[in-house]
């Protein structure tokens, strides 16, 4: 499970459970200033092949960090419909996914709607 606590500089997504041990990692940190788009996962999104660390069962598990062609990126998602992506730039990665079940449609509308 993800934590998410928007504050005014940055987005702090707190890893929890076994989600940080799949993941290898505990926290991430967005700067505002690096996101460039939230949203809701598009049906068929995936990770890119290359993940190092990370864990990566089809259609069940995605979670760490994978490499690909767009760069490098984050996730940690169960492949469900309650899954939240920050587009970014100029930062660690340029993309993390991650799952986000309750009030997923709030906190896109609240993320992606202030001036860049």
């Amino acid at each position: 499970m993800n934590k998410v606590t928007p504050t005014e500089e940055s987005v702090e997504i707190t890893i929890e459970g076994l989600d940080k041990l799949w993941s290898f990692k505990g926290k991430v940190t967005i700067p505002r200033d690096h996101i460039a788009k939230v949203h809701l996962r598009p049906e068929g999104m995936h990770p890119p092949w290359l993940r190092a660390p990370g864990t990566y069962v089809p259609q069940t598990i995605a979670a760490g960090t994978y490499h690909g062609a767009e760069g490098k990126e984050f996730w940690n998602t169960r492949f469900r419909d309650d899954c939240v992506v920050f587009e970014l730039k100029n930062f660690e990665y340029t993309r993390v996914v991650m799952m986000y079940p309750t009030h997923r449609n709030r906190l896109v509308r609240s993320l992606d709607a202030r001036p860049t």
